[in-house]
């Protein structure tokens, strides 16, 4: 018989506070009864269920027992701890303090000592054996164990259950090695070797009823696959899975064909989650298919990083460009975003945000009435963490997404369709639907939260709004994909045209294959995909996200940087600056490194404003910097002008008067839906006047450059002061049932203002990020690239939408600084019979 564990009584252990003697009398009564029975209980353990549900939970193992023989003989513990002996297994629910966690050990919850405990190493058997004698312990191949070196070298000390026993160390692996390309091909018994593929086909991977049995065997801990070669065709009867990679050193062990394959550990823990027992896995959707699979037949997969050899170039060239037919024509799609506590009320929380506007028109400000009576009660923070996930924000997922035709959203146990997700994101996006307190910011966030929360409702808004035009049979440019989906992350950034290509159209996908190679670098894919462009004659599309700042050395100015997190584009299509009739004269030099366009020049900047600063107030509320930067942005460019339209007798050059000349300054002429401003669009402007004008007045009169902020009936000037204010708790609202205060007259007022003012707001804001408002010497006023120098030109290209900024450069040639607006030119009215034609130069 292997040697029982019964033998290491543990030390004193460390003092208890009370939030961990709190937790203790919570899982005394999950133990006893994990109905949770008792009044209230249920809320208190929802999150604890939660975690529970996770099927890759730290671990870490009992360097003791928890209580020497003595004390569990006369049930001397508290029903709320932790029972293990010397070497089990235990996974770690949660941190509580710095000494003590929850844990679960033999499926039995508690508290238990974190220096009682060890992380590692675990070791994976490779295989089943049987014990030959006493001293040794029988195993199953895929068991995960504890383990420590043996008295002789080549042996360890494998922990068991209630049991541990000596084996020689060949037959495990541990989980934290990660064998190298080398180390895998010199070892073929042990690790798997991937084949070549003929023409047209792909791999697939099964999980077969025997590899149910040796993964249940193994209690449920590694995970066998049978990888086969198969004909494109044959997708159509599998699953696609989408997930992010995440750390390309995180990888996890499983059994393919019998042999180890290191996969990301976020499609570890996806298959984990599919993987199917009795017919059925936590995401068996295929229930609502007509056409149902054979619960007794194998499950078939593709990903990725099992069906595509990732260390073989030439493979990767041929396969990506398959994925287009594969994630378009699988049976169905999951897209796994990870575990967490907050999936579930994420998921009632946005169909209750969805619903919340459906009874208002696109583009309108949901009130604050109704948000108080909706809104109060929920927790954002749910939201925010789940839209956040950086599988929504991984560049290689919008494909799979957009092409796939049966999808579903996979958090944790959680499944859900994606259009319950973009409905959501429309409502907050289309009618700012919001945390109650929170119109022009949550203030319980700090700028990185609320940054993030932005740009993931903004990658997801325009993943509806691509995957919407190509549902009604709308051709998307591939440039237009590409700008929609600039702030996607990928590892490499070649990653950035290819993780796409499957969108684009045929011209696009004959002009650009995807290449690996080392000698193939980003600044070459770059350049290869705007000249592509200039061929095809998608100028305006190129340069409009050309010019500024670019991260990727060695690209012409003409020439965009998609790594590069650029401003906001100005949709030339709204515009007809270069005429009515959209023909560009465009050609490439001999060495292509030139881009040779046809224009006239228009005017030079002057004057500039100051560039805005938006990091300039920390992580103070967002109430406090949306504000503070729309004054500024407002006075700047009502200061410089005042001068010049005063000498033209208070009117602008193309006969506004000038608040209106600025205000469509400000927004490039556009409104909230980034469509050209209509009459009705002045109200929002002029609510922004009134319910700013005692900032804007007390600005001016002061001289210590702070601009007072009005919050409720306060001025407010430094975060101090804005920490002061009282600010009403979400959770704490929820749990003590607190009815939300009605607001005083004086502030309804004052939030009615603000819900007017909004589209104005947002609108500027986005359009002013990363720009500057300037004078032009004929004293035009303008919105020109935060780059922009007193000095460079604006310059009209024959036939494109709108004016750009060029800099003289030695040679007759011009750096493109980007794109501009200049309020009076945008139909047309800067085209004079006279003006010069000219072959401008960019390089």
């Amino acid at each position: 018989m292997p040697q029982s564990k019964l033998n290491h009584p543990p030390p004193a252990k460390p003092a208890m506070d009370k939030s961990v003697r709190d937790l203790q009398v919570i899982v005394k009564a999950m133990n006893i009864d994990m109905a949770a029975r008792g009044k209230g209980s249920r809320a208190v353990q929802a999150p604890i269920l939660e975690k529970l549900a996770s099927q890759d939970l730290e671990k870490c193992w009992a360097k003791y027992d928890a209580y020497s023989s003595d004390d569990l003989s006369r049930s001397n513990f508290h029903p709320g701890d932790l029972l293990y002996f010397h070497g089990d297994v235990i996974e770690i629910v949660e941190k509580t303090t710095e000494n003590w966690a929850l844990g679960r050990c033999r499926g039995r919850l508690g508290v238990f000592p974190l220096e009682q405990t060890v992380p590692g190493p675990f070791v994976v058997a490779l295989s089943d054996y049987t014990a030959r004698d006493d001293r040794e312990i029988s195993f199953k191949k895929g068991e995960v164990m504890p383990a420590i070196p043996g008295q002789q070298q080549a042996v360890y000390t494998v922990f068991k259950k209630a049991q541990y026993g000596e084996c020689l160390r060949t037959l495990f692996t541990t989980m934290d090695h990660q064998p190298s390309v080398e180390e895998c091909r010199h070892e073929p018994q042990k690790y798997y070797q991937y084949s070549t593929l003929q023409p047209g086909q792909i791999r697939l991977f099964y999980i077969t009823p025997s590899d149910v049995e040796q993964f249940i065997a193994c209690g449920r801990q590694s995970l066998f696959v049978a990888i086969h070669h198969a004909p494109l065709d044959n997708i159509n009867g599998a699953t696609a899975l989408s997930y992010c990679w995440g750390d390309p050193a995180d990888k996890k062990p499983i059994f393919a064909n019998g042999k180890l394959l290191y996969i990301p550990s976020t499609l570890w823990r996806a298959m984990r989650r599919a993987y199917p027992e009795n017919g059925l896995s936590a995401y068996m959707v295929l229930e609502h298919s007509e056409d149902r699979v054979d619960p007794k037949g194998p499950a078939i997969f593709w990903a990725d990083a099992i069906c595509i050899n990732q260390e073989d170039t030439l493979e990767k060239n041929h396969q990506i460009p398959l994925m287009r037919s594969i994630y378009s024509k699988a049976r169905e799609v999951l897209v796994y975003v990870g575990e967490g506590a907050t999936q579930f009320p994420a998921v009632l929380i946005m169909k209750v945000i969805a619903e919340t506007a459906e009874q208002f028109a696109p583009w309108t400000v949901v009130p604050d009435r109704v948000i108080r009576d909706r809104m109060s009660r929920m927790d954002w923070n749910c939201v925010r963490e789940f839209l956040s996930r950086q599988v929504f924000r991984r560049s290689w997922v919008i494909q799979e997404i957009v092409l796939a035709t049966e999808l579903t959203i996979c958090s944790g146990m959680t499944r859900s369709k994606l259009d319950q997700i973009l409905d959501c994101v429309k409502a907050i996006r289309m009618n700012h639907v919001r945390h109650v307190d929170s119109l022009l910011g949550f203030p319980a966030w700090t700028r990185n939260e609320s940054q993030e929360f932005r740009d993931a409702t903004v990658q997801l808004y325009n993943l509806a709004n691509i995957s919407s035009r190509r549902r009604e049979g709308s051709t998307v440019n591939f440039l237009e994909i590409l700008e929609s989906f600039r702030h996607a992350k990928a590892t490499d950034p070649r990653d950035k045209v290819y993780s796409l290509l499957s969108l684009a159209s045929e011209a696009y996908q004959n002009g650009i294959v995807p290449d690996y190679s080392t000698s193939n670098t980003a600044t070459s894919v770059f350049l290869g995909l705007a000249r592509c462009a200039v061929t095809i004659g998608d100028i305006e599309l190129l340069l409009r996200n050309a010019g500024g700042s670019q991260a990727i050395s060695g690209l012409p100015s003409w020439v965009p940087d998609w790594t590069y997190d650029s401003r906001n584009v100005i949709p030339s299509d709204q515009y007809s600056c270069g005429g009515a009739e959209r023909k560009c004269r465009a050609s490439l030099s001999p060495t292509n490194s030139q881009l040779s366009i046809r224009g006239s020049l228009f005017d030079k900047i002057t004057r500039k404003s100051p560039k805005l600063d938006w990091a300039g107030h920390g992580d103070v509320l967002d109430t406090f910097g949306t504000l503070s930067v729309a004054i500024l942005a407002f006075h700047h460019l009502l200061s410089m002008s005042g001068k010049v339209v005063d000498a033209l007798g208070g009117i602008y050059l193309s006969g506004d008067d000038l608040l209106t000349a600025v205000w469509q300054t400000l927004v490039c002429g556009l409104g909230w839906s980034g469509k050209r401003t209509q009459d009705s669009d002045k109200k929002h402007f002029e609510a922004f006047l009134e319910c700013c004008q005692d900032q804007i007045t007390e600005m001016r009169a002061s001289n210590d450059g702070r601009i007072p902020i009005s919050i409720g009936t306060k001025f407010v000037r430094t975060q101090a002061e804005l920490e002061a204010l009282s600010k009403q708790d979400t959770r704490t609202r929820i749990l003590t049932n607190e009815p939300v205060p009605a607001p005083s007259p004086e502030l309804e007022q004052q939030t009615q203002l603000e819900e007017k003012m909004y589209p104005f707001i947002t609108t500027m804001l986005h359009h002013q990020a990363e720009r500057r408002t300037c004078l032009t010497g004929k004293g035009y006023l303008g919105t020109v690239p935060s780059e922009a120098e007193e000095g460079d030109l604006t310059v009209i290209f024959f036939g494109l939408g709108v004016p750009f900024v060029l800099r003289p450069l030695t040679g007759g040639t011009y750096k493109l600084i980007g794109p501009c607006y200049i309020h009076g030119i945008m139909d047309g009215e800067g085209l004079r019979s006279d003006a010069e034609s000219v072959d401008f130069v960019l390089v």
